[in-house]
């Protein structure tokens, strides 16, 4: 079963996921690419390692790359339908096993502000190139 997949917009109803993927190196993107992909396409449940639950955040999820930088993408099952859906909520770069102070706290509230508002706060994922 594939699975639609959107971006979170902010107010103006700009892409932040897509300008963050279009700071990795090319060799990063491509990883990235090749794991939003596969969560397009199997969902994370059905490949084990592909998106990870958050401690004491219950609604988020991280997929991981490790390249020249430690990147990492946060997002949320539904949270509009969550049998059919995952929306990309908001990409930071690690740093010492450490992510910058807030990024899970924004990434809830990136979550919450679609609920509230799923036709104004996020659209359909948009690939990133370079």
């Amino acid at each position: 079963m594939a699975w639609a997949l959107y971006d979170y917009r902010d107010y103006r109803g700009r892409n932040p996921v897509k300008e963050w993927c279009e700071l990795l190196q090319k060799s990063d993107l491509a990883k990235m690419n090749l794991r939003i992909e596969r969560l397009e396409k199997n969902g994370h449940e059905l490949c084990p390692g592909l998106a990870s639950n958050l401690h004491g955040f219950p609604h988020l999820y991280k997929i991981k790359v490790n390249g020249s930088v430690a990147a990492r993408l946060f997002l949320c099952k539904g949270p509009i339908n969550m049998e059919i859906e995952y929306t990309l909520l908001l990409g930071a770069f690690e740093k010492d096993d450490a992510l910058p102070e807030g990024t899970l706290e924004a990434a809830d509230d990136y979550r919450k502000q679609v609920i509230a508002n799923p036709h104004g706060r996020r659209g359909p994922h948009e690939r990133p190139k370079k």
